[in-house]
Parts: structure tokens; C-alpha cells; sequence
């Protein structure tokens, strides 16, 4: 993928990769003060691709399940969890859906002072490791990523 950070003019190749993968182009009006100045982002099935400098960052909520096939598969397309540089296996990266959410209290507990930082992340190892688990975002540095990513979305009707 070619470099579109400051690029005005991105928009065009933007469209063009997203229609590739087939993604749902949302025009999100005009975002000057972004890494890349595109005026779309992409939907597909839940999932928000937003461009950046060379790479996509996808949100949303990959199984674990889909997740490990995909990087079993796809590795070398460079479809990287957590947008890793090192491209570890996703099961380092996963967390439930509402891990925040429930770490939140005891983060804020942290921050008063009244639980250690050991304690914290002895807290949120246990909640991290309970309920089903996601890789909440990517990043993908290939078009042939982008669309085996999307390919494995669409086929396996996951809803991010």
C-alpha cells in the first residue's frame, strides 16, 4: 500500500482499495487534522476501517476462533493484531468484549491510590482471561490482507 499520510488527493485510492476488498465506502465528511485527510471510512459487518499512513486500522470484534485460522493462514499478508510490528499470534492480544469496562473501576482505584499496580494488573489478568475472546483491532499493511481479512468476515458471518 503506498504512503497517503498528508496526500489531499487520497480519497481516490482509498475508494479504489476499499471497493477491491470489498468494503462499504462511508463518506464521514472532510478530516484535515488526520495522519491521512480522507473524507471515507469503511464498513464492513461491524467492522470501521479507517486509512492511515500505509495501513489500515480495523476495530471491531474478531473470535479468537477466526482469528487464530486467519493468522494461521493469512500470515505473511501481514494482518497484524493489535498492529503489533512483530505480528505475534492473536491469542497474546485477545480480551473479552467488556474487559474495559470492567477493568475500569479498578484502574480508577489505581489512580486514587487505594490498590497497588500490582494488584491492578493482577485484576485485570484474571478479567482478561474470563468470558469469550476477541482481537479488537488490527492493522493491515497488504491489500491482499485487506481482502482476506474481509473474505474471512463475510464468510464466517461475523458481526464486529
Amino acid at each position: 500500500m503506498v504512503n497517503l499520510a498528508g496526500v489531499k488527493t487520497c480519497d481516490e485510492t482509498i475508494l479504489q482499495e476499499l471497493k477491491e476488498a470489498g468494503i462499504k465506502p462511508i463518506m464521514v465528511g472532510k478530516r484535515e487534522h488526520r495522519e491521512v485527510p480522507s473524507e471515507y471510512i469503511g464498513v464492513c459487518n461491524d467492522f470501521i476501517f479507517n486509512r492511515a499512513w500505509y495501513y489500515w486500522v480495523v476495530s471491531g470484534y474478531m473470535p479468537l476462533e477466526h482469528a487464530k485460522e486467519m493468522y494461521a493462514k493469512y500470515k505473511d499478508l501481514n494482518i497484524r493484531v493489535a498492529g503489533h510490528c512483530g505480528n505475534p499470534p492473536p491469542e497474546e492480544w485477545c480480551e473479552p468484549k467488556d474487559y474495559h469496562d470492567k477493568c475500569k473501576p479498578h484502574s480508577d482505584k489505581f489512580w486514587a491510590k487505594e490498590i497497588t499496580a500490582d494488584e491492578l494488573n493482577e485484576i485485570c489478568t484474571e478479567i482478561r482471561e474470563q468470558g469469550e475472546q476477541f482481537v479488537t483491532h488490527y492493522h493491515i499493511d497488504t491489500q491482499e490482507g485487506l481482502n482476506r481479512f474481509v473474505e474471512t468476515v463475510r464468510s464466517n458471518c461475523i458481526i464486529g
